[in-house]
């Protein structure tokens, strides 16, 4: 005779291995992205449209992060694609890595974009296509957004510029407006056009010309520390000064950190 102690025993090893069976077959069928979403993550010039002003963001720490570390590395298959698809469950914040991008998002999305602000910052930020490539995930039609997520806390040191619903179509058409990120951040250009963000040397330029050089400083230590200078050159278009200017703000970032 068997005691009853003995099938529940047995019962509850039953249960676990069915269990653990279930677990890996979900594994198999569904994996987990977390790791390489985190890995994947780059320093990188970003672009959002958003409904929170600067003063808003500026009450709220800049932009908080969406979701824990232990969050994001549960995060599946199947959380990436109801997010790029539905927006559903988001893990991080949508931005662009270049106003050509963000351009096109708001054309593309222009109910719900045109009472948005539109903020320039810089920060760290994983590619959605790279990591749908390197995990598997199958390519949709909205890859074409080549959306960044922005994973961790960016605080408000890092933006660059801001601009209200009034100006934005102005910007977007290349004429003049004001750059309201000022009110935060006195080191900021006070005007700001189009043609300043085509690119990260007219950025480093327009910096430059306007005197903002902790901004300049700050933006070159997160952009461009230990980069080869080819690389560098190849960023910058190779324009011999603003080469020249990076490698001197690095230069004196590295003495002033040894003193």
């Amino acid at each position: 005779m068997y005691s009853a102690k003995w099938f529940f025993h047995v019962k509850q090893k039953v249960k676990d291995k069915t269990h653990e069976i279930g677990n890996t077959l979900n594994n198999l069928g569904n994996p987990r992205v977390g790791r390489p979403l985190v890995k994947l993550q780059q320093p990188k010039l970003l672009f959002r449209v958003d409904g929170r002003s600067h003063a808003m963001l500026h009450n709220q720490g800049g932009l908080i992060a969406r979701a824990t570390k232990d969050e994001l590395m549960a995060l599946r298959f199947s959380d990436v694609e109801q997010y790029q698809k539905f927006n559903e469950n988001p893990f991080g914040w949508g931005a662009c890595s270049s106003l050509k991008h963000l351009e096109q998002f708001i054309k593309d999305n222009r109910t719900h974009t045109i009472q948005s602000w539109i903020h320039i910052f810089y920060g760290s930020a994983t590619c959605l296509g790279m990591l749908k490539i390197d995990t598997g995930i199958e390519a949709d039609s909205l890859d074409i957004e080549h959306e960044q997520l922005v994973l961790e806390h960016q605080p408000l040191e890092q933006w660059l510029a801001s601009t209200c619903p009034t100006y934005q179509s102005k910007f977007l058409d290349g004429r003049m407006v004001p750059n309201l990120m000022v009110e935060f951040n006195e080191d900021l250009p006070k005007t700001m056009r189009k043609t300043d963000f085509i690119s990260e040397r007219n950025i480093l330029n327009w910096l430059l010309v306007n005197g903002s050089e902790e901004t300049f400083a700050a933006f070159c230590q997160h952009l461009y520390t230990d980069m080869s200078s080819e690389r560098l050159a190849s960023r910058v278009e190779g324009d011999e000064r603003i080469i020249g200017a990076v490698e001197y703000s690095l230069k004196m970032n590295k003495t002033d950190y040894s003193i």
